[in-house]
Parts: C-alpha cells; structure tokens; sequence
C-alpha cells in the first residue's frame, strides 16, 4: 500500500491539493460534480491506516472523476517513510541550520497529511550527473522530480521498457483529483496529450496551475531602461531589443548581455515567434508541429526558421549572445553568470525578477522586468506561442521499486 501513498504525496507536491483538504478548521468547498452519477464502490479495509479516495468518488461514463475529492485528514497514520529527491535552487534563501525537511511548509505538510517524507536534496548545479548516478545504481527515490529532464531518451522507454518508474494510469483511481484536473477541460488538447502519451499511459505527474498562463520570458534590467529613457513597453520590435543588447554593452560594459539556451529558444516557451515558427530544437523527438492555412508545419525546416536564426546569428557576431551557449541546456547551467549580473536579456519564468534580485545594486529601484515577446515591426500580429497553458515546471515520477 505504500506505493498507493506515494502517489497521493506526488500529487499534494505537484499541484495544491491541500486547499481541499478537510481540517480542524472547517473544510474548503470542493467543485461540484460536472456530470455522471457513478459512484465505485469502497474496497478498502476499514481498519487499513491509510485514507485513500479510491471508491469513494463519482466517475463518469469513461470512469473518469467528475468534480475534486476531498480528503480526509489525516491521509495516513502508518509510521512509513517516502523519499523524495528533489532540489533547492536558491540554497542561499535557505536558513543555513536547517534542512529541507524541518522547514515550515514541510513540516507543516508532514503535520496536516500524516506522511513521512525524507527529502534527498541534490545541487541544482548537477542535476543530470546525480540522476545518472542514482539510474545506474538502481538506487532511485520513491518519488523523482523532473526525472524527465534528466532521463536519456524518451521518457516512455523508462516506464514501459526499462520499467524504472510506473504508469500511473494503472493507479489512476487512487488520484481523482490529478485526474479531474488534466481531462476536466476537453479542449485543452495540450495538456491531456502532456499528461497521456498514450490513451493508457501516464509517466509522472505534472505541476498544473489553476488557471492558463504564459510559462516564462525575457526579462531585462528595469532600472537601466530608465536610465536609458525607456520602458519595458517601449521594447517592442527585434530592433528594440538589439538596441538594448547594444546599450548594454557599451553604457554597462557586459561582454554578452544575452543568455540563449543550447535547444535556441525553451521547449514549449518560444520568444521569437514573430518569425511564424518555433525556433526551439527538441533533441529528443520531433520539434514543434503548428498550422498555416490548413497546412501542417514542422518547425526548424522552412525560410522562416532560416530568417530567425539568421537573426541570432547576427546577433552572435555582433558578440551579443554568451559564446558559452551551446552548454546552456537550462537556467541552472548557468547559474553562477546569471546571479553575478552577466546578462540583462533573460529568459525566465514569473518568478524570475525575484530569483534574480541579488543582481541589482542598492539603489535600483525597480529591478528586473518582463518584456513582450518580440515583433517584426510594431503592426504585427503574432499567430503562435500565446496559448495560456496550465502546465507549469514541476513534475515528479514514482519508482517502480517504492
């Protein structure tokens, strides 16, 4: 049965659960039911220590959940521990006489859900070398974040050939609500071909917010455009930005103020679309599919995609992208250029101006910025890379061997 806990912890870590979750204090309102009536008859043994929602919910004609489940609390009263290998990416933000675990929310979590959790902290620096490690060794963690990221192939091979992680589709009815959440809304297509690569096969579970949103962007230092004259309104066309570069270089002597990733642009999270195309490189498979008057297209193989890196290529000689670039696969290689003020063009996501805040110095005042995504010329009309999506960074895998 731990395995069955293990995947209610993952989903209480990848999306907040726990706002309807009942508790001392009175319950949260759950969702009503969208529709169907069947309700799966209870299985479990009323003296197990584990409170699972399986049976307990009603499912639809597919048997899939049709509302949220509320969970009664605590989850677990068994003494079993789960680990869960994760990472710290601003370790300095963290107090340094304690750890993970025996941090507020931690020990807040362990307090209202009665699971045990030992956090196995890896360094944000070397994330894919420890991973490896722990794959060689058949030494992985109940619970694996972003092992996705880090895994050398398509994420499929790991459950369904190497059998290193699970299939949560056979646990489905264990978590309702992750479930709910990625098919209640049958025309986001997006996130319900994320989720199911297969119409039976779930790899890990995803971080979803509540609502549609952009994932990230380009932010630039606020403070400069002042001084400049500017505001991040007025960066508005690929010359605005050059002109940006250009300035940062010679009025704030950066060597290369803009920070570009090896796959070009982020998986999922283009910038440069005003080129209609998707300039990122997918390494792992095929790269992005998009429509133009009814005709499919593949990225990275037309005169679009030609101009678009022409541009960046331009860009490199007029020494504006970091040189480094081609050993940049995230923020996270790059960390220690980015936190001593070596950019001022980069790509992030929302929280991205604070994470970066130890950049600025004492008297600036507005901090870093983001920017609209780039046009051509002022009266463009974008037609790709605005769909507000729910997915957000987070994912976690569950060991085949918990």
């Amino acid at each position: 049965m731990k395995r069955a806990l293990v995947l209610i912890l993952a989903i209480l870590m990848a999306f907040t659960l726990l706002a309807g979750c009942k508790n001392n204090g009175g319950s949260a309102t759950s969702p009503s039911p969208t529709g169907g009536t069947n309700t799966q008859a209870p299985t479990e043994d009323p003296n197990s220590p584990y409170n699972f929602a399986v049976g307990k919910y009603e499912t639809d004609a597919n048997g899939m959940p049709t509302s949220n489940y509320e969970y009664e609390l605590p989850i677990s009263t068994s003494d079993e521990v789960i680990t869960f290998w994760t990472t710290v990416y601003t370790p300095e933000w963290m107090p340094p006489d304690k750890e993970l675990g025996e941090m507020p929310g931690a020990v807040q979590f362990e307090e209202k859900t009665g699971v045990h959790v030992e956090y196995v902290v890896a360094p944000s620096t070397n994330l894919a070398e420890a991973f490896g490690i722990m794959l060689a060794a058949d030494d992985l963690c109940d619970i694996t974040t972003h092992a996705s990221s880090y895994y050398n192939g398509p994420f499929k091979n790991a459950v369904v050939d190497e059998e290193y992680f699970i299939n949560l589709y056979d646990y489905k009815d264990y978590c309702p609500n992750f479930v709910y959440e990625i098919t209640r809304d049958p025309d986001d297509k997006d996130l319900i071909n994320t989720a199911f690569l297969e119409p039976t096969l779930i790899p890990q579970f995803i971080e979803l917010k509540d609502q549609g949103a952009l994932g990230g962007g380009y932010f630039t230092r606020g403070d400069w455009l002042e001084e400049w004259g500017m505001k991040p309104e007025d960066i508005v066309t690929i010359d605005h930005v050059h002109e940006m570069l250009m300035r940062s270089k010679t009025d704030k002597g950066l060597d290369y103020p803009m920070f570009l990733y090896s796959s070009v642009e982020s998986f999922g999270f283009n910038e440069f679309v005003c080129y209609d195309t998707y300039l990122s490189v997918n390494t792992l498979g095929l790269n992005q599919l998009y429509v133009v008057n009814g005709q499919v297209k593949l990225a990275n193989m037309n005169d679009n995609d030609l101009q678009g890196i022409t541009m960046l290529n331009s860009w490199f000689n007029d020494r504006l992208i970091d040189p480094d670039w081609m050993s940049y696969a995230s923020n996270n290689d790059a960390n220690d250029k980015i936190h001593s003020g070596d950019f001022n063009y980069i790509m992030a996501a929302p929280t991205g101006a604070s994470e970066m805040a130890d950049t600025l110095g004492p008297d600036d005042t507005i901090g870093w910025v983001p920017l609209r995504k780039p046009l051509l010329n002022e009266n463009q009309i974008l037609h790709l890379g605005l769909r507000a999506s729910r997915q957000h960074y987070g994912s976690a895998a569950i060991a085949t061997t918990c």
